[in-house]
């Protein structure tokens, strides 16, 4: 299990739920908006890596997850944002839980600690959704058996 692996199958989970029709990786500057050439197919998420701890027997990969949605503007638009926004977060707890029933390799698995925030953003549409801050705990113990050293 490496770096590769915990974002391709974070990012497979994503691009399996039925809900989301778009999914990203990398910095925040990263997501798309519709000022860029193509306007992201929402329900849209993005995986931007945070940090790594590497440890003696697992690593930590902590990553921010971003699970956004268009605003309808009009008389209800406040409902519309408290809507969109609820229906991301339970988007974000259908990943983690996908993640944590399906993932095949058992030294590996998410931190069901999540802290998660409600957003409101204006670009050229209007988005709203949540941010959360995700741990994915892997079992990679250091090692010089695989390492490249006489």
């Amino acid at each position: 299990m490496n770096y590769q692996s915990v974002v391709n199958t974070l990012l497979q989970v994503i691009d399996d739920h039925l809900l989301i029709n778009e999914s990203g990786y990398g910095n925040l500057s990263d997501i798309h908006t519709p000022e860029d050439e193509r306007a992201p197919d929402y329900p849209y998420a993005f995986l931007n890596p945070i940090g790594i701890t590497v440890g003696d027997s697992s690593s930590a990969f902590q990553f921010n997850l971003v699970i956004m949605d268009q605003v309808i503007d009009g008389e209800n638009s406040q409902a519309q944002e408290i809507f969109v926004q609820s229906n991301c977060l339970m988007y974000l707890q259908d990943i983690i839980s996908r993640f944590r029933e399906t993932t095949q390799n058992p030294l590996i698995d998410i931190a069901v600690t999540v802290n998660a925030t409600p957003f409101k953003e204006r670009f050229e549409d209007n988005v709203a959704g949540v941010g959360a801050q995700i741990t994915v705990q892997a079992g990679i113990p250091l090692g010089g058996c695989e390492a490249p050293y006489a």
